[in-house]
């Protein structure tokens, strides 16, 4: 692998890390947001 080129399935990891974050961080709101009712 040349380290000069660019991954092109960087971007794509990198959305995809942040598709699971934001899924997770909603998942830990609604868990909150239903103990607190």
């Amino acid at each position: 692998m040349d380290p000069r080129r660019p991954d092109p399935n960087a971007e794509l990891h990198a959305r995809e890390r942040l598709r699971v974050v934001f899924a997770l961080g909603s998942l830990l709101l609604g868990l909150l947001a239903a103990v607190h009712i």
